[in-house]
């Protein structure tokens, strides 16, 4: 069964957030409180944050969720929240996927701040470790 990849627009968010809302509470599991689904909500609103689904049989089953950041000597486009289920069959379509809208968008990289099995599942793809980020709970 074929995937398919698509990013939702604003003026159609409230009418598909009660299915993309759990999604993005999945990916906040590891995000150590820093944010919360209504932040998300709030921020794809104000065109800050893109909203990409993939639908099987017109079913959502996995939202990513991207931010273009302006860093002082480049822009980078950042992965923010993965929630979702059957990656294996949408993973290589939407990387590719990614790479187009980081490119349209100007993006030298693309950075995923995830759980450490993230490196292994986004290797072929050519992506690498490029820091580590340790945290203390104060």
């Amino acid at each position: 069964m074929m995937i398919n990849i698509y990013s939702i627009p604003v003026n159609l968010l409230d009418n598909v957030w009660h299915e993309l809302e759990p999604l993005i509470k999945k990916g906040l599991e590891y995000a150590n409180g820093e944010m919360g689904t209504d932040d998300i909500y709030d921020q794809i609103r104000a065109h800050k944050v893109i909203p990409v689904v993939m639908a099987k049989e017109n079913k959502i089953v996995a939202c990513v969720t991207l931010e273009v950041v302006q860093k002082p000597k480049k822009k980078i486009m950042t992965l923010v929240t993965a929630g979702g289920s059957q990656m294996a069959d949408w993973l290589g379509e939407f990387m590719k996927i990614a790479d187009m809208l980081a490119k349209d968008q100007d993006c030298e990289s693309i950075y995923v701040a995830g759980r450490p099995g993230w490196a292994k599942k986004l290797r072929p793809y050519g992506y690498n470790v490029g820091y580590t980020v340790l945290t203390r709970q104060l």
